[in-house]
């Protein structure tokens, strides 16, 4: 009875203004810089019209950021008396990366040290070399907008902003044409309500496109035995810890359920999903740790490994599953099991004990095909020798997996499932011995031995979980 509570517990477990040829504005929002009329620039030292910055056709392009090197410091702009340019301060993008990803969004931030700093304007856009639009700019920073020039959009200030720093985002452009060049200025302006005594500040980064590697699979690795989740008042864990010892490579986890089909698992950070893709680079290690909360899942894990294609690294990539169970209600970790990720065998040897509170446990799954075609069922055979190897305890279980298909049982469930007489069933339950396996399709396997007397529960008696090792190949191979 015991025996049966025991078993139990483990087989559940088991994202049409122009503002380039508009001026910064160096005071309140009534201050304008210059209006070009038949050619001829005005200086405007007072108050101008927000109507004509806001429409902006008629500011020079060599103060815009796109195609010019000194925007709004063109005369009769803020180059007028007491105007500097990129001195005694400077302007910084932050948040860039070194290589873009197509599509991605990224946060940036505009800051400007220098300057009398009472009033802040700003001019940003993204183009490639030949100044057509490079991606899209979106404003964070309350005051900002987004005008059009000669077909670029970008960001400017409706008004004067009181901050140093402007926050924006850029999304990148799905299909790259080249390197995105950042165009930026910020005029530190005096507020006098004139283009006089302001500073602006010019620079401009450059960003290449993520290179676009071709890949492909070189490796498959095997977790037989995955559980998540909580049943009573047990709670279930697993872990995968990854290094990568050759090149760089991409790895794609993919977790399915016992029947072989699709299992939805909550990693974190990095979301809820069946299947998820982290990158591995050389000499790099990688934990991740399904989040114990929900319903029990039980199931299995494979491990895709892919590099560049023509890459001579095939492996290089292993790790292991740290299966864990703790009190839902405390926290407190009972036990910890590691198991490393294999490559599946036909011909397999498990050791067997299950005296007195023990039990050996036995997970199996059918590699499944790795095309849209299903792959043939597994037809397997489970022998059960006693330790010296010279006598079947029982004659040999037969189990049928589908292509895919996973078990998870204790070896006497497996041949009581199978059929076998009880009091063979009950002498599995107290025996050591030798479990050979047999198949004709490839299987991953592992095997764990819990010692758990479930009649009592915890704190009186705390419950361990140890990995017995499969061994590739079997001695009775010759006789099956």
């Amino acid at each position: 009875m015991r025996k049966r509570r025991a078993a139990q517990d483990v087989s559940q477990a088991v994202a049409t203004q122009n503002i380039l040829s508009r001026c910064f504005s160096g005071s309140p929002a009534s201050k304008i810089t210059s209006i070009v009329i038949a050619g001829l620039l005005i200086s405007l030292l007072t108050l101008s019209s927000v109507s004509a910055v806001l429409n902006g056709t008629m500011i020079p392009e060599s103060d815009s950021v796109v195609g010019s090197d000194m925007p709004c410091f063109a005369s009769g702009c803020h180059a007028s008396t007491g105007g500097t340019f990129n001195t005694n301060g400077a302007v910084t993008l932050s948040g860039l990366p070194d290589q873009f990803t197509a599509g991605e969004t990224y946060d940036l931030q505009l800051s400007v040290e220098g300057g009398p700093g009472q009033a802040i304007g700003v001019q940003v856009a993204a183009v490639y070399d030949d100044n057509t639009q490079a991606g899209t700019l979106t404003a964070v920073t309350g005051g900002l907008t987004t005008v059009n020039y000669s077909g670029v959009t970008a960001l400017t200030h409706q008004s004067p902003l009181n901050s140093r720093t402007v926050d924006f985002q850029w999304t990148a452009p799905t299909e790259p044409a080249g390197p995105v060049t950042f165009r930026f200025a910020m005029n530190s302006a005096n507020g006098n309500n004139a283009n006089t005594g302001d500073s602006i500040y010019f620079d401009t980064i450059t960003v290449q496109p993520q290179q676009q590697v071709e890949m492909e699979i070189v490796d498959r690795l095997y977790v037989p035995l995955f559980g998540n989740g909580t049943s009573g008042n047990i709670r279930f864990q697993t872990t995968l810890s990854l290094a990568n010892t050759e090149s760089d490579a991409l790895v794609w986890i993919e977790f399915r359920g016992r029947d072989g089909g699709e299992l939805m698992v909550d990693l974190g950070d990095l979301g809820t999903n069946t299947l998820f893709s982290v990158p591995l680079a050389s000499g790099q290690g990688l934990t991740l740790q399904s989040n114990g909360e929900g319903e029990l899942q039980l199931g299995y894990v494979i491990v895709h490994v892919a590099r560049e294609v023509g890459s001579d690294d095939q492996a290089g990539v292993g790790g292991t599953a740290i299966f864990t169970r703790s009190q839902a209600d405390s926290g407190v970790v009972l036990y910890e099991a590691g198991v490393p990720l294999i490559h599946p065998e036909t011909d397999m040897t498990v050791i067997l004990d299950s005296l007195e509170v023990k039990d050996t446990g036995l997970a199996l799954v059918n590699v499944p095909s790795e095309s849209d075609t299903p792959g043939a069922a597994a037809n397997v055979t489970i022998t059960v020798w006693d330790s010296d190897f010279q006598n079947m305890i029982a004659a040999p279980a037969q189990v049928t997996l589908a292509d895919g298909e996973a078990i998870g049982q204790f070896v006497w469930e497996i041949f009581s499932d199978a059929g076998a007489a009880q009091e063979v069933v009950d002498q599995l339950q107290e025996t050591e011995g030798i479990v050979t396996i047999a198949s004709d399709q490839p299987l991953a396997a592992v095997t764990l031995r819990q010692n758990d007397d479930g009649a009592i529960d915890f704190p009186a008696e705390v419950p361990t979980l140890t990995t017995f090792p499969v061994i590739s190949g079997r001695a009775d191979a010759d006789q099956q």
